[in-house]
């Protein structure tokens, strides 16, 4: 994954800088309440270019099982 971000140069003119990230899932918690139905949470950290801290958050994602598969049915994002 890759942004834009915008940026103020010495002269205070706008410059545009590419910010590399790497996204690391770490799967939380998962729940299968009936056969067609599972919550899974899971924490989000992305590592961004020098000088951004990593970003942290955690989504919460309501699967729906269609045909021999799952779908996003509802995507919560929340503090991690």
């Amino acid at each position: 994954m890759s942004g834009v971000r915008s940026l103020n140069d010495e002269t205070g003119a706008a410059v545009l800088a590419t910010q590399m990230v790497t996204a690391v899932p770490t799967i939380t918690s998962v729940s299968q309440p009936a056969d067609t139905v599972a919550v899974v949470t899971v924490r989000w950290r992305l590592e961004r270019s020098h000088p951004l801290e990593p970003w942290t958050f955690g989504n919460t994602y309501n699967l729906a099982r269609v045909g021999d598969g799952w779908k996003i049915a509802v995507s919560t994002v929340h503090a991690a």
